[in-house]
């Protein structure tokens, strides 16, 4: 099933590339955003860690979303682990371990004073994909305890749940050194959920840049810079 993972995430690269060709499209940047529960208060648990990476193509960037669907499109790929509050002995009422990778394209385009941006993931959860082994491995190397074979035995089945996004905000100025940006986004698929909340910016981080939400947090980072005209080395948020 890994290789079939793989598989998926040549076919994004060849749709895109494809595209590339029709249309003139270039790479203009990436961005990635690291998240790890035990970075706040040193418990891991619940939203236990995730990676997100996102790769961007388009015909240019002029710091702010195209008018045209599908003119702009991200590659988007990465993973989570979800756990139960105690990896040794969870309560049997709290969430079942999960592992889950993903990719899948988006495209971000904007209508009036609107940002929207609509995608769609392939999510592959269960044994399959590694991860408890692989948190299992990171854990033994960090000298603390990782998840019992009670709580491996009982995470959640192989499986493969294409996902759709969809997200529309728009920025609010509050003046020369701040920015609201109200937001609602939906998922359907791996997770049902309507989000809604705003991103609140002081000073000038992310202005001209292309953000990108994270699917686990919430919070954006920068997929492309302003000042960004393709080729090198682009915005790691």
């Amino acid at each position: 099933m890994i290789r079939f993972f793989a598989a998926i995430l040549v076919g994004c690269l060849g749709v895109v590339s494809t595209a590339s060709a029709e249309e003139a499209r270039r790479y203009l940047g990436q961005g990635l955003l690291l998240t790890n529960d035990s970075f706040g208060d040193f418990k891991d648990r619940w939203r236990t860690g995730s990676i997100q990476a996102s790769h961007v193509w388009g015909p240019t960037w002029s710091g702010q979303m195209p008018q045209r669907f599908g003119q702009l499109i991200e590659l988007r790929w990465g993973g989570q682990v979800m756990a139960p509050a105690s990896l040794s002995a969870p309560n049997p009422t709290d969430r079942p371990y999960a592992g889950a990778l993903f990719a899948g394209l988006h495209t971000h385009f904007r209508r009036g004073a609107a940002d929207m941006s609509l995608g769609t993931d392939l999510v592959m959860t269960g044994p399959q994909t590694g991860l408890d082994d692989l948190q299992q491995s990171l854990h033994d190397l960090l000298g603390v305890a990782g998840p019992s074979p009670g709580v491996r035995a009982n995470q959640i089945d192989d499986g493969l749940h294409p996902t759709l996004v969809f997200e529309i905000g728009r920025d609010i100025s509050l003046g020369s050194s701040a920015t609201l940006h109200p937001f609602v986004e939906g998922r359907w698929g791996d997770e049902t959920l309507v989000r809604a909340g705003a991103d609140l910016v002081f000073g000038q981080v992310g202005q001209g840049a292309l953000m990108v939400r994270d699917m686990v947090s919430g919070h954006r980072y920068r997929a492309v810079q302003p000042s960004f005209r393709g080729g090198g080395a682009g915005a790691w948020g």
